[in-house]
């Protein structure tokens, strides 16, 4: 029984959803924070060289003279820090010097976003970094010089929160109503800020070049998890959210463009959806979308479910023989297959539904029972309920028609928060189409 434990303990260990690959790129992400390179998939994603997104934003970056921004997303679970950590890692073998900033590290992960908050979160995260990997700029950080302003401005002296930019950061992080006030406050006093956070980026990439003996480096600018906001309460916040992320990435998208550097955010899924102009306006005209694994061959047919890929199916349990190759031990290969099915191809579920399903083997012994994957899958299933009658009718008419089913404008908020919720999935393979999270059909009565 202790070596059933002690096996299970690593089984978990290793299937730790907070744990991206890294690649190497310890100065980006810490080793102790990641997962090595030895434990990923290629090809996971079902696409190949000419259409694969890292690859295609790889050659926007590379081609392009002047600094532009780009917009990067994917469906929540989709492993989109390891594929960001992917093209560092190519961008790097050719010359490019690498900037990441986890604004999860640096923003609360619930409420609306603005051009004023983002700013001060991503480029004091960059002076962070720049300090840690060529010491002192030899002038204020970003935080205190946001800080100084704060002082000098008498509308935004409340703002100068007495333990000064350590305060300020852990102020942004952990306090809402500093975050509203900030908010509030800076709208008046925006092209100030700007101006304080171009000139800093400017010296930012003068300082890369020099310490790297190269006049004409590119530097790539890469903000991560900003998709990862949500609202605080029901449904209203939640649109509150995706409100204010469509207004600042359409009406700042100049800004986001900072100068002399390439700079890549990630961006909800949805967003195109609610803001159809959006890709016009950034570098590469598109929007580089990283589809899920491919746990279904096509869109189905009216009325039909999704014939499940036994390819994806196949990457996913690569998956698990990459991490953790005494599985076998625990699970049989119909049982993991379930799970892989399950998980609507969302890594972090399919991980989740892992880790539930090896405590429980652990402590009731094996073989392990069908009645445990019974109740990992309802762990998860219980994140995308209750369900309204109206939102069951909804998902039955998406499930029956593979399409958003969203007639009137004013549904897409709506909309967008089932997508965020996982009660609906973006799939990719051959044209754009949505099916019911796979955990969901049978309580929504639909075919399996």
């Amino acid at each position: 029984m202790a070596d059933l434990r002690s096996r299970a303990k690593a089984f978990y260990a290793a299937f730790d959803v907070d744990r991206p690959i890294n690649f190497g790129l310890d100065e980006l992400i810490a080793s102790d924070m990641a997962k090595p390179e030895a434990v990923y998939v290629e090809r996971i994603h079902g696409v190949d060289e000419s259409s694969d997104p890292v690859l295609e934003l790889v050659d926007q970056i590379e081609y392009s003279q002047t600094n532009g921004a780009y917009l990067f997303t994917g469906n929540r679970g989709s492993g989109k820090t390891t594929e960001l950590m992917r093209l560092a890692k190519t961008l790097r073998a050719t010359g490019h010097e690498i900037l990441y900033v986890d604004l999860a590290e640096h923003l609360p992960g619930s409420g609306p976003v603005e051009l004023s908050d983002l700013l001060i979160a991503q480029l004091g995260a960059i002076g962070g970094n720049i300090e840690a990997r060529f010491g002192s700029l030899g002038k204020p950080g970003f935080l205190e010089r946001v800080w100084s302003f704060f002082q000098a401005e008498p509308e935004l002296a409340p703002l100068a929160v007495p333990g000064g930019p350590a305060e300020l950061k852990a102020a942004l992080l952990r306090t809402p109503a500093f975050r509203v006030e900030l908010q509030r406050r800076l709208r008046g006093k925006l092209h100030k800020l700007i101006e304080l956070a171009q000139q800093f980026v400017v010296e930012v990439v003068n300082l890369v070049r020099i310490h790297r003996g190269d006049p004409y480096r590119k530097v790539v600018l890469i903000t991560d998890s900003l998709e990862h906001l949500r609202g605080a309460g029901g449904p209203e916040e939640a649109q509150k959210v995706f409100v204010s992320m469509e207004a600042l990435f359409v009406r700042h998208a100049d800004v986001l463009r900072l100068p002399g550097l390439s700079a890549i955010y990630t961006v909800p899924p949805s967003l195109p959806m609610l803001a159809p102009s959006l890709a016009g306006l950034y570098a590469g005209g598109r929007v580089f979308t990283l589809p899920s694994v491919q746990i279904y061959e096509h869109r189905p047919r009216a009325g039909e479910a999704p014939e499940p890929s036994e390819r994806g199916i196949a990457k996913l349990l690569a998956v698990v023989e990459r991490r953790y190759n005494w599985h076998g031990g625990f699970f049989t290969a119909g049982q993991l297959r379930r799970l892989a099915v399950y998980s609507g191809a969302d890594l972090r579920d399919f991980f989740r539904l892992l880790r539930l399903a090896v405590s429980h083997a652990a402590r009731g012994g094996l073989p392990t029972s069908d009645t445990i994957f019974a109740a990992a899958e309802g762990a998860v299933r219980r994140d995308m309920l209750p369900l309204t009658n109206d939102e069951r009718a909804w998902l039955r008419r998406i499930g029956n028609s593979s399409r958003a089913e969203t007639p009137r404008r004013n549904e897409l908020l709506e909309f967008a928060r089932m997508l965020q919720n996982k009660q609906v999935l973006i799939c990719h393979n051959g044209d754009e189409w949505y099916t019911p999270h796979p955990l969901l059909r049978a309580e929504l009565g639909l075919s399996s």
